[in-house]
């Protein structure tokens, strides 16, 4: 049994998505802007994918480039949230 402290609940993408507003893609996009633009054929892990707000971000601002991304989280209804979204 792993610990899971009592005021963690078990936030699907949505609620992620809803709590942290614009701030998570503000914060995506200016990353984004400090790396290389992303080519046909990159592989790319989105690692505690939460709501999918990284992935989201990429693929509209690269939306004709041919591009993988993997999403992993430890909250699989994340992953389940992003996989939809995909």
């Amino acid at each position: 049994m792993t610990f899971q402290p009592k005021q963690i609940t078990q936030y699907q993408a949505e609620d992620l998505a809803e709590l942290q507003g614009d701030v998570s893609e503000t914060a995506i996009q200016y990353m984004l802007s400090l790396i290389p633009p992303f080519r046909d054929g990159d592989v790319i892990h989105d690692n505690a994918c939460g709501s999918g707000a990284v992935f989201e971000t990429i693929f509209i601002s690269n939306p004709t480039s041919n591009i993988q991304i993997f999403a992993s989280d430890i909250n699989a209804q994340f992953v389940a949230g992003c996989a939809s979204k995909a």
